[in-house]
């Protein structure tokens, strides 16, 4: 085969890998790329810590104000028990919060009833 019949383009490729390169020109080039993607890298961590500090002081406001109505429809009192010593005793479990976690205790238990139930 002859040079003729050679692509150009894959010749001028061997021809380019057979050129010594400067070990100093190279290491520099490497460490140059090599800081670029380091710094590219970098400022996009940084942005994205931008963007969540700012979507996170945006939403801070709303979601304290849904916590703390969330908190005071939890606490309310589900019964007036007046003002005995009957109150103080039964106050911390006549909440709605309360109410919730006994119910969802007690559909834990039936569950849990019913597949030992069907498995047995």
């Amino acid at each position: 085969m002859t040079t003729e019949d050679r692509d150009p383009t894959i010749q001028g490729l061997f021809d380019a890998a057979d050129i010594d390169l400067d070990d100093g020109v190279f290491t520099v080039q490497f460490s140059t790329r090599a800081r670029r993607r380091e710094i590219r890298f970098a400022a996009g961590w940084v942005t994205i810590g931008f963007a969540l500090i700012t979507i996170g002081s945006l939403l801070a406001a709303p979601l304290r104000a849904l916590t703390q109505l969330l908190a005071l429809g939890l606490t309310a009192g589900v019964v007036d028990l007046g003002e005995g010593g009957l109150a103080l005793v039964l106050s911390p479990m006549n909440t709605i919060g309360s109410l919730l976690i006994l119910s969802l205790m007690g559909l834990r238990m039936g569950r849990r009833r019913i597949l030992r139930g069907i498995h047995a």
